[in-house]
């Protein structure tokens, strides 16, 4: 809940203590690269986002024994609003969502199949964010993660679905992860890697982390937010 975020940042605070909240696309070398762009002004000003961030069935069914205890909104949603903060650098004022609980009730999973969610930031930038747990898993991969960005001097595409930089084909369709945690000579790279070993380098230098404890506070509000607007059937003011 937001209560229990805003307690665990401020006990933080008084402790003398930073949090860290592992949002890994952070380090993701093509949101990265866009972060940078968005910096250099080879964007212009930015209008619109799209982010569809989904899982196969596998995900609530198979690999989460606790997907009951969550949903599609915490475990991909929580990416996806940061993304939008982190890339707009501004803060969220308004959230309209709607949900549907009916696929997955019916696998024995008391989680909702989907969220979309409709968020207006206070500079007037809007993200709209696509999050669900109900592809099929003939996918080759575990998910659908795909993104747009449209400013007014350009606009960036990303598609980790299909980025076609390596696709094997045996007796399953399979396109091998080369971004999130691909193992190398043994050893776990990538960036949900690099945003683990930031944080340990932030413990050992003292110093403060990338993502913060007030971040993870904000998404929460945001999070929270989209669950009271599916409630309601109504925008949400933050």
């Amino acid at each position: 809940s937001v209560e229990d975020a805003e307690a665990m940042v401020n006990a933080s605070k008084k402790a003398g203590k930073i949090l860290m909240v592992d949002f890994h696309n952070r380090w993701n070398p093509p949101f990265v690269h866009v972060y940078n762009a968005i910096r250099n002004d080879e964007m212009g000003t930015l209008s619109l986002m799209y982010i569809r961030h989904s899982n196969t069935f596998y995900v609530p069914l198979q690999m989460l024994s606790w997907s009951d205890r969550s949903s599609v909104a915490w475990f991909l949603g929580s990416h996806s609003v940061d993304l939008a903060r982190w890339l707009f650098q501004d803060e969220v004022k308004k959230v309209y969502s709607v949900s549907r609980s009916n696929i997955l009730r019916g696998l024995g999973r008391t989680t909702p199949d989907f969220f979309v969610s409709t968020l207006e930031f206070k500079k007037g930038e809007v993200a709209i964010i696509e999050n669900s747990w109900i592809l099929p898993d003939s996918l080759p991969t575990l998910g659908d993660f795909k993104f747009e960005l449209i400013g007014s001097k350009g606009t960036a595409y990303i598609d980790f679905t299909s980025n076609k930089c390596i696709e094997k084909y045996t007796k399953k369709a399979s396109s091998p992860d080369i971004l999130v945690a691909p193992i190398i000579y043994g050893k776990s790279t990538g960036f949900a890697i690099e945003s683990i070993k930031h944080f340990i380098d932030c413990v050992y230098e003292k110093k403060t982390p990338i993502v913060t404890g007030e971040d993870g506070l904000a998404n929460t509000r945001i999070i929270c937010a989209i669950y009271e607007s599916v409630e309601k059937g109504e925008p949400v003011y933050l």
